[in-house]
């Protein structure tokens, strides 16, 4: 794995093919926000598919949705098959599903399981939305305060939620999904989905036959169970870290250790020099600590689901935490019910660092879905999704009743 890589902890959103996460590490040059900046025109506004890379250029395509213009492709397979299409969510929030850290490499990955069907992938709202001066200047203020440099609280409720949409809203994601399969004829027929892709599941009002769910997000997975998880991971890594002998502030170590969680002793030596960076880079920091886009769809969608973190006990891991999570703090938390397909099958690692193993596996008995435990992933790696590819061919027999869970 090489630094700019390298997967950050909480709950597990982007995908890599030894993993996933809920932030990566990115290289300034290959994250998301440059290749959102890459499609602005000069007037700050979305340019329609010019940003998309090459694999889903001829493939991107818009659609007007309650007055917000949704980016998605439309990817068959050869030949292409007609009627059912597919499905796939990378979950986040925060990845830029069209861009070069998105969807190309799983989509090659599941191709051989779900044949020639017609596969749709949505961009996230935040990719082409805009950006106001007040909302900038509050990302850089959620920037300073969690690395205890600056005394300003940081607003993004006020200052970016309540006049921009980064992130799906529920109503949103339904009539994005609806409209397209209209627009192309199509029923929807699978869903596939990594971490909090099953949030979006619950979103939908169109029923897919099948769904295949890597390391899931419960709908009944606070943040306080996320973070109690990972902590032991987060200060087994800054003690680590420390121990390299590196002089910096422990909010520093800390913050490097969260977006570290999957990683191994040697991956964790090779961070010495960049610590600074790294801390910003993982608590979402882009460009000139401006913060970063993706960042803002996060906890716009993630909060009200995962509720507030818990108080922190003063330690340095739980202030950190803390910190970083602060814009939850004053967000109730929505219940949520899901109705999952007949057939559907979660799998995920015994050897999970975001998400609570024995927490997915009591989720998938209680929704009545197949459940597969492997060892030795880390979080929605890829090789996960072969335990579940048999649903995609159609092969199991009909799984227990469609269940329910409140989130």
């Amino acid at each position: 794995m090489r630094v700019e890589a390298w997967v950050i902890a909480a709950v597990g959103l982007c995908v890599g093919a030894s993993g996933a996460g809920l932030w990566r590490l990115y290289a300034n040059d290959s994250h998301p926000d440059a290749y959102r900046a890459d499609g602005l025109d000069s007037s700050g506004q979305a340019v329609d598919c010019e940003s998309v890379p090459t694999r889903f250029k001829d493939a991107c395509r818009t659609i007007d949705v309650e007055g917000a213009t949704v980016r998605y492709a439309l990817i068959s397979g050869e030949p292409a098959s007609a009627d059912g299409a597919v499905l796939l969510d990378l979950g986040g929030p925060g990845v830029a599903a069209l861009g070069p850290n998105g969807a190309s490499d799983v989509l090659g990955y599941l191709r051989e399981g779900i044949g020639d069907r017609p596969v749709i992938i949505l961009e996230e709202p935040w990719v082409t939305a805009p950006e106001s001066e007040r909302c900038w200047m509050a990302g850089r203020r959620y920037v300073e305060q969690v690395l205890g440099e600056g005394t300003s609280a940081a607003d993004l409720q006020s200052s970016c939620f309540e006049e921009t949409t980064f992130g799906w809203t529920p109503a949103l994601y339904a009539q994005a999904v609806r409209r397209i399969l209209e627009r192309h004829g199509m029923a929807l027929e699978g869903f596939i989905g990594v971490s909090f892709a099953s949030v979006r599941l619950s979103y939908l009002h169109v029923q897919p036959q099948w769904a295949i769910l890597n390391s899931p997000f419960p709908l009944n997975l606070s943040l306080k169970e996320i973070l109690t998880h990972q902590r032991p991971y987060v200060e087994r890594n800054a003690a680590r870290l420390m121990a390299l002998g590196e002089p910096t502030d422990p909010r520093t170590l800390h913050a490097v250790s969260l977006g570290l969680v999957e990683a191994d002793e040697d991956e964790l030596d090779r961070t010495r020099a960049e610590l600074p960076t790294l801390a910003r880079r993982a608590i979402g920091a882009y460009g000139s600590d401006a913060l970063s886009l993706g960042r803002l769809a996060f906890f716009q969608e993630f909060c009200p689901i995962a509720g507030p973190p818990p108080r922190s006990s003063g330690e340095d891991s739980d202030a950190l935490l803390n910190a970083v999570f602060s814009p939850c703090r004053d967000v109730a938390r929505v219940s949520r019910t899901i109705q999952i397909p007949t057939t559907t099958c979660v799998v995920y690692s015994h050897a999970d660092r975001q998400i609570p193993p024995d927490t997915m596996a009591a989720w998938a008995r209680d929704i009545g879905a197949r459940s597969e435990a492997l060892d030795g992933h880390a979080h929605g790696a890829f090789e996960l999704f072969e335990a579940c590819m048999d649903v995609a061919a159609g092969d199991p027999a009909p799984q227990a009743r469609i269940g329910a869970q409140s989130g």
